[in-house]
């Protein structure tokens, strides 16, 4: 069965540099039904989408390989969701009716685009935040590494081998071969009442009087 979505309703290596990047897409890997979090707890199925970046290389077992970007979506097709927003801004097209009806997402693989990178606030880790269509005129390297193409249908086949173990077992949960982590919510620590009122009264207190606060608090946020 193809890996299609429809509108229904790692290494220790520094991070990717913030910016855009020329990129292109290798992998495209199905997770299955995956656990929610806390605050949304149904599962949702999961599609993983790995980009080479040609342009920033690193060195693995003495050998320049691009660095890689990955990113994480539920696999639908709904006006709302963010897999169909990235899809058709890397398209530069909006979905027709009948692409809607369904997608297959391999066709993605090998596709080119402009990915905008940003750090989390740590600087360890590098997000994908933007998938653009390339501007005209600009060709991008040839390709590095080897495609890759998983369903969760293939079960435990010769892909699945060569994947990462961290993959194969996030794959295994969303196959249901294993049972999910428990998601236990953060516990609040204790309110104190009588010391937070008292780090607010002597905060009131030492603020300076309003005509001395500066002009600029009262200026327009300019977005």
């Amino acid at each position: 069965m193809a890996l299609t979505v429809s509108d229904s309703g790692g290494g220790d290596f520094a991070p990717c540099p913030e910016g855009t990047h020329i990129a292109r897409c290798v992998r495209v890997i199905d997770l299955g039904m995956q656990p929610g979090s806390v605050q949304f707890p149904e599962p949702r199925h999961r599609v993983q989408f790995v980009w080479e970046v040609p342009g920033e290389l690193v060195m693995l077992d003495s050998e320049e390989r691009p660095t890689l970007l990955m990113a994480r979506y539920s696999a639908s097709l709904h006006k709302k969701s963010q897999l169909r927003a990235m899809l058709e801004s890397w398209r530069g097209r909006a979905f027709t009716d009948p692409e809607l009806k369904g997608f297959a997402l391999k066709n993605v693989l090998d596709a080119t685009c402009m990915v905008s990178v940003v750090h989390t606030p740590d600087g360890k880790f590098a997000n994908v935040r933007t998938v653009s269509k390339m501007p005209r005129g600009i060709v991008a390297p040839g390709r590095m590494l080897d495609l890759v193409h998983y369903e969760i249908e293939d079960g435990h086949n010769a892909v699945y081998a060569q994947l990462s173990e961290k993959l194969r077992a996030t794959i295994d949960i969303g196959a249901g071969l294993v049972a999910a982590p428990v998601q236990v919510a953060p516990t609040a620590p204790a309110y104190d009442t009588q010391r937070r009122g008292g780090e607010l009264r002597q905060a009131v207190a030492s603020m300076p009087p309003v005509a001395a606060m500066p002009d600029y608090l009262d200026a327009d946020i300019p977005f």
